[in-house]
């Protein structure tokens, strides 16, 4: 049995010192096209590094376990207690680098309603996303949406058609 567990953990030892080359390796590029996400980047990046260091304590726990090596009690509780506080470190380091991520990312960032257009509002609706369901009334909805602003169409009619159909105001398509 200890051969599968041994190639498990050692498995699990290259994964973590994977995730850590693959995060130095696109760091810079990373950090350049996301400038305010770099810290919590970097601190992530730590994590991973503790993570592999911490997992290279419990190798020798491994061996133990396995018969290879003999370690005293008092090894085993040293590289125990060891492995599990620095296992706990970076898992504090992770929490920190995606909570700053994710409020970087909740800051620049909001997020657009989506709302079903009936055609019988009477004021100006508030911007997002609209989707209007009957294809005859949309070119006078969607006119009505844009007055003076730009407006993107998004449809399942052919491009060809909807440019020929829409060309007066001249939308940008996606189709």
């Amino acid at each position: 049995m200890w051969p599968i567990a041994g190639m498990a953990s050692i498995s699990l030892m290259l994964m973590l010192l994977v995730l850590l080359v693959v995060s130095l390796r696109y760091r810079r590029g990373f950090v350049s096209k996301y400038p305010s996400l770099g810290r919590s980047y970097d601190v992530m990046t730590v994590g991973w590094a503790v993570a592999a260091f911490s997992k290279l304590l419990f190798l020798p726990l491994d061996l133990n376990d396995w018969g290879l090596i003999g370690l005293s009690l008092r090894d085993v509780m040293l590289f125990s207690g060891a492995g599990n506080v620095l296992m706990g470190f970076a898992v504090f380091l992770f929490i920190v680098g995606w909570t700053g991520m994710i409020t970087s990312v909740m800051k620049r960032h909001t997020l657009a309603p989506v709302v079903e257009f009936e055609g019988n509002e009477t004021e100006f609706p508030s911007p997002g996303l609209y989707l209007i369901f009957d294809r005859e009334r949309a070119y006078s909805e969607f006119l009505f949406l844009i007055k003076g602003h730009p407006g993107l169409i998004i449809s399942r009619t052919p491009q060809s058609c909807s440019r020929r159909d829409w060309a007066s105001i001249r939308p940008p398509y996606c189709g």
